[in-house]
């Protein structure tokens, strides 16, 4: 492919990273670190590129029975107390600590909570390189927003939070992926050889990403409980009932998110 015409973009929009100060920039890590590919834009960042914050995850119930298994559960930023069920109030900590803009109060974040056993060698969760902007297309009956991809988190503000109580369990690369080169379900695997400067994470250490941002979950390298959290604030588009977890408080998607009923794998 012909060299990318070069444009830069942040990792992550500025109501989420303004609190951290860890971001620098380099006007020599662009030319040094070009992918040679036309569907991949590179930070204008030094090290990393990659926005992380700290925080600490909560104590894990001593029975499975208690543990967390929440997707995308929709509340209202700046109200968690009142719009989060009691039983994830454990959390409620590591939400303050994301640093979410107060110009987001009173707009939809949506929640994912997951604690369970891993075995060793397995992954929590979805394993590939991939993005969370999947590519998408509409029925006749619209049921799907529009041809094209998908966002979460859009917006000047919006963006997405997320990390592992597991050291070295998730990996990011600090890049964006364009719309074009993103496949359906947001698998963007062909570009793992152009990409450079993985991060994995940290213990008690968020990462602040874009929806155009590759990441992965990786195999643990004991048997462990993990916990995964995430957080997405911003527009979202779409909101994948049978994937999601509705809140009990009765709090929706925003206005402007269409609710799809099908399989956002079908």
């Amino acid at each position: 492919m012909e060299k990318t015409q070069n444009i830069i973009l942040p990792c992550t929009a500025p109501g989420i990273t303004r609190a951290c100060k860890n971001m620098t920039i380099d006007d020599n890590y662009w030319a040094e670190h070009q992918p040679e590919d036309e569907y991949v834009y590179t930070l204008n960042t030094k090290h990393s590129g990659v926005i992380t914050s700290r925080t600490e995850f909560p104590d894990v119930p001593n029975s499975a029975e208690l543990y967390i298994n929440i997707n995308m559960m929709p509340y209202i930023i700046g109200l968690e107390e009142t719009t989060i069920p009691k039983k994830y109030h454990r959390y409620l900590k590591m939400i303050s600590e994301c640093n979410v803009s107060i110009l987001l109060n009173g707009t939809i974040g949506y929640l994912t909570i997951q604690e369970s056993f891993v075995k060793k060698g397995m992954c929590q969760r979805r394993p590939g390189l991939h993005v969370e902007a999947p590519r998408i297309e509409c029925d006749k009956d619209n049921q799907v927003l529009r041809q094209g991809t998908h966002s979460w988190g859009g917006g000047l503000l919006g963006g997405i939070i997320m990390g592992s109580n597991i050291p070295e369990s998730l990996e990011v690369y600090p890049c964006q992926i364009k719309d074009a080169g993103i496949s359906k379900h947001g698998c963007v695997e062909e570009y793992r050889d152009l990409l450079q400067n993985r991060v994995v994470n940290e213990e008690n250490k968020l990462f602040h990403i874009t929806d155009h941002t590759p990441h992965e979950s990786l195999p643990v390298k004991r048997d462990c409980v993990r916990q995964f959290f995430r957080l997405v604030v911003g527009d979202i588009d779409v909101w994948y009932k049978e994937h999601s977890t509705e809140n009990e408080l009765g709090i929706v998607p925003g206005i402007n998110t269409k609710i799809v009923l099908e399989s956002k794998f079908s």
